[in-house]
């Protein structure tokens, strides 16, 4: 059920939506040749790290937007003012694996 959650939440996703992490400390960049590893502890808890931690591999271009969406915390960004990245499809590409994959969260779009 979670699952499908985070993805009718990631269809939503477009150059309006506001998002950030889920939390503090959930994630960091490490470079490994020509890619950009996301690691992240979204299946842990804050006081309890009993899983290791996963990764999301990405094309090392997105290494300093996904830098820039880790020191935002907590304050929300707008998918179109995704620093780094000059293609918006590349933005809304980028926070919808961030959020199916429960690393990001969304506001509701105000209409």
């Amino acid at each position: 059920q979670l699952a499908s959650a985070r993805e009718a939440e990631a269809e939503r996703v477009s150059l309006k939506t506001q998002f950030r992490l889920i939390r503090h400390n959930i994630a960091r960049v490490k470079l490994e040749g020509d890619l950009a590893v996301l690691v992240h502890s979204v299946d842990n808890s804050r006081d309890f790290h009993g899983k290791e931690e996963q990764g999301i591999e990405f094309d090392v271009e997105y290494a300093d937007a996904l830098n820039s969406i880790i020191r935002s915390y907590p304050a929300y960004t707008r998918v179109k003012d995704v620093a780094h990245l000059e293609d918006d499809e590349d933005k809304v590409a980028l926070v919808k694996v961030l959020v199916q994959n429960g690393i990001a969260t969304t506001l509701p779009v105000k209409k």
